[in-house]
Formats: structure tokens, C-alpha cells, sequence
């Protein structure tokens, strides 16, 4: 098995208004096509395959991080629909 693995800081809010730092940690498995990112503890956040390159989950985090600038593919969510999403999902 054939692996790579990176590494990058962002930005995550902190106590008081401050701002720190957390780390994503990235393996790309060349023999299977996938990239698995993991969070500073080692958990597993997210799997994206290379059968899925266009339009996946970091596209959508994209296009939901600014989506008044992305709005190709975004749409609102009714306030019935998030409500019913937050009762089953907490």
C-alpha cells in the first residue's frame, strides 16, 4: 500500500474572542484512491474517494462556507426543515 501524508493549521475560535490553531491531518492511499482526513486526535473526520472528486464534501464545505458568494448548488433551508433536522440529529 502506497500512502502520502500531509498536514495543515487553520484557524478555530478560542476563548475571549481569541483565535487558535487546530491541525488536519490528511493520508492519500494510492492503492485504494481514497483520502482519509483526520482531526489532532487521531479520529477519523471524513473519507473522500477519488471516484468522487468533483463535487464532494470539501467542494460543499466550500460553497456553505461563503454561500452568498457560492450560490451554484446552495439553497436555503425552511425553518420547518431545520427544525426537523436538529430534533433528529440532537
Amino acid at each position: 500500500m502506497s500512502s502520502s501524508r500531509f498536514k495543515t493549521t487553520y484557524n478555530v475560535p478560542g476563548n475571549y474572542g481569541s483565535v487558535e490553531k487546530a491541525t488536519l491531518y490528511v493520508e492519500h492511499d494510492s492503492s485504494h484512491d481514497t483520502i482519509f482526513f483526520y482531526d489532532a486526535s487521531g479520529d477519523l473526520l471524513f473519507i473522500v474517494n477519488d471516484d468522487c472528486m468533483e463535487n464532494n464534501i470539501v467542494d460543499a464545505i466550500v460553497r456553505l462556507n461563503a454561500p452568498e458568494m457560492n450560490k451554484e448548488g446552495v439553497e436555503s433551508v425552511s425553518v420547518d426543515e431545520w427544525g426537523k433536522l436538529m430534533k433528529n440529529g440532537r
